[in-house]
């Protein structure tokens, strides 16, 4: 997963360069712009986490690892945060590499009295009918339909859904090629959790460049997007030539490129020599990323700013000062 891991640690820095330079924005208006979209940051993840798909989706967690003929493994309360994986591990197997293939397909109903799931009827696809909180009776059915795996067990194709009372409120199709390494080669994601959605593509098919776009909605609200291109300098991929592509927060869109070659061969480590980053608010540019050198008794570091469009600049660091704390506050408490 190297590649991946490549694209996720320069994600926040890169864009394709977009020719939108207005230069009207002046900086007031901008620094506002620019902490306004932090601030609400926090605020989208957290209204993510307590959506009814989610909800739904742990509510699932619950009962399928208490389950007897689902969750061979029993979860504490507190272990939330491994519950996707083993998640996986129980419904992303092939249906020969389950415990039984009887669970491969039909329907299955909590039943209150055993607080385990039975087989109530035959289907082509797994169903599992459970209850909602506060609900007496099993008002929500999870469905997991096209289920296809390569030869190393690796999912191909996964449709599933989630409904309370007929209505969807969680959605994921999946479609995904792999190479014999284990890597994904292609794959295409749509994730529903109401209201949210994420849609989700990447490709390394190409010799020589890898894709990942993605985009993720509240209703219709665009609240976050990445378009992001990797070069290589050969086939082998072992390590990135240059990035680009860019990163979108609500209206805010940094774009730019990352020239990794030209960074090894930095004599000066100088980032302004190889990092080329523009900032906009609803397409009209705010300000470019520059870094500069700061001094203190020990040591001396690049550190970024922002310039505006005026030649002032500002701190990245001192512009968001307190909000990042308090974002990472939030994200303790889910």
């Amino acid at each position: 997963m190297k590649k991946v891991i490549y694209a996720s640690l320069f994600v926040s820095l890169l864009a394709s360069c977009d020719k939108s330079e207005n230069v009207g924005v002046p900086r007031d208006e901008a620094s506002t712009e620019l902490l306004a979209t932090a601030d609400n940051m926090s605020g989208d993840i957290m209204d993510m986490m307590e959506s009814e798909g989610v909800n739904a989706m742990s509510t699932l967690f619950d009962y399928t690892f208490s389950s007897s003929e689902f969750g061979d493994i029993a979860f504490r309360k507190e272990e939330h945060k491994y519950r996707i994986i083993e998640f996986t591990r129980i419904f992303a197997q092939s249906p020969a590499s389950r415990v039984s293939s009887d669970y491969s397909t039909g329907v299955y109903a909590w039943d209150v009295n055993e607080e385990d799931f039975v087989f109530v009827d035959e289907s082509d696809d797994l169903i599992l009918l459970f209850p909602t909180e506060g609900s007496e009776t099993n008002n929500a059915t999870f469905t997991l339909g096209d289920f296809e795996f390569d030869n190393n067990d690796l999912p191909t194709l996964i449709s599933a859904n989630i409904t309370i009372d007929q209505v969807e409120v969680m959605r994921i199709e999946l479609v995904a090629s792999w190479s014999e390494d284990f890597l994904p080669v292609q794959a295409t994601v749509d994730l529903y959790l109401n209201p949210f959605s994420l849609n989700l593509a990447f490709d390394d098919s190409a010799d020589k460049q890898s894709s990942l776009t993605a985009s993720l909605h509240n209703g219709e609200t665009l609240l976050a997007a990445i378009d992001l291109s990797v070069t290589y300098p050969s086939a082998a991929k072992d390590f990135p030539s240059k990035v680009e592509g860019s990163v979108q927060y609500r209206t805010l869109k940094v774009a730019g490129l990352l020239n990794i070659e030209k960074a090894m061969q930095s004599n000066s480590g100088n980032p302004n020599e190889f990092v080329d980053m523009k900032v906009f608010v609803d397409d009209q540019k705010i300000g470019t990323i520059i870094f500069v050198i700061e001094e203190d008794d020990e040591y001396a570091d690049y550190v970024p700013y922002i310039r505006y469009n005026d030649g002032s600049k500002e701190s990245l660091e001192d512009l968001f000062e307190g909000i990042f704390d308090d974002f990472e506050d939030d994200l303790r408490t889910i």
